[in-house]
């Protein structure tokens, strides 16, 4: 598998990304595939058929925890409406078997954005109403059997949110297209809402977000920075006595107009990577951040 060099938007789009990784799958995809020399070929160890019949999509948002894979298909068709699945298959000796498909009965393009951690894995739609839909729906695996067990609904909603989903634990993350980006904690089995990271007036693109124990990432591919347009800029948050803390942003260096610098975003340890014209590289710390050595792009195949 090779990651090709992307193509800069142009001004006036809106950057939106390929694939929904969160934490552990992006992680893993950037970090094993640019380590590997250029000239290694890739290896197929097994192909994953589409378990949900008259679909196509698959594998448009997909996500991984130890042996567990919840791959999205948020183009599923029911009476001419794109409703989307949500497949899960479990690794069992070293080969992955298909588990369960999940589905809503409302809403469009359910799978567009999937995270899972442990026995719980959240999945959210391309667009939602407040109505219809309140929000992403959480999962959880007991027995080898998911069941539904909250909805995460943003305190402000909109009728086109286009959210996205990462998960940690007993803490969610969700971002949405115009209102902001939401915290949520588990209690129990109960899901409120901990607090707004950022509101809608800091951006004007849908957003990206990356989140490890009391850190979270918030990308937004289309920021202004200075005169450069759709630049983009990455925000650092961390979590302390429950309350979540902006600290530092981090910026392509040199910034390029048009380069929608964190529409693809990973966050493991200390390191975050970033994804704009190429793969920016940085090393977090307390006192801040500090860019790394860009990692070199496979080539164009």
């Amino acid at each position: 598998m090779f990651i090709h060099p992307v193509r800069p938007a142009p001004p006036a789009a809106i950057v939106r990304p390929l694939f929904s990784f969160s934490r552990t799958a992006a992680a893993a995809l950037l970090m094993a595939v640019l380590a590997a020399p250029l000239a290694a070929q890739p290896v197929v160890r097994q192909v994953l058929p589409n378990p949900v019949a008259n679909t196509y999509g698959f594998g448009g948002a997909m996500d991984v925890d130890a042996d567990t894979l919840v791959v999205g298909a948020p183009a599923i068709q029911e009476n001419g409406i794109q409703r989307g699945a949500v497949s899960v298959f479990t690794r069992v000796l070293g080969s992955w078997v298909f588990q369960q498909s999940l589905t809503r009965a409302t809403g469009i393009g359910f799978g567009s954005s999937v995270a899972v951690s442990g026995d719980t894995l959240i999945a959210a739609t391309e667009y939602y109403s407040p109505v219809l839909d309140p929000g992403p729906l959480v999962f959880v695996r007991q027995n080898g059997t998911w069941t539904q067990q909250a909805e995460l609904r943003p305190s402000q909603t909109s009728l086109r949110t286009g959210a996205r989903v990462v998960l940690d634990g007993d803490t969610a993350l969700v971002a949405t297209y115009d209102h902001g980006v939401y915290a949520f904690v588990r209690t129990g089995t109960v899901w409120t809402e901990q607090q707004r990271l950022l509101p809608e007036a800091s951006y004007s693109s849908r957003v990206q977000v990356a989140l490890q124990g009391d850190m979270a990432l918030v990308a937004v591919p289309g920021e202004t920075v200075g005169t450069n347009t759709n630049q983009g800029a990455v925000y650092v948050y961390t979590r302390s006595a429950g309350v979540w803390t902006r600290g530092a942003t981090l910026l392509a260096n040199p910034g390029r107009r048009g380069e929608g610098f964190g529409f693809g975003l990973s966050l493991s340890g200390n390191t975050a990577l970033v994804v704009g014209a190429q793969v920016y590289q940085f090393l977090l710390t307390n006192s801040g951040c500090v860019q790394q050595p860009s990692l070199p792009l496979p080539p164009s195949t």
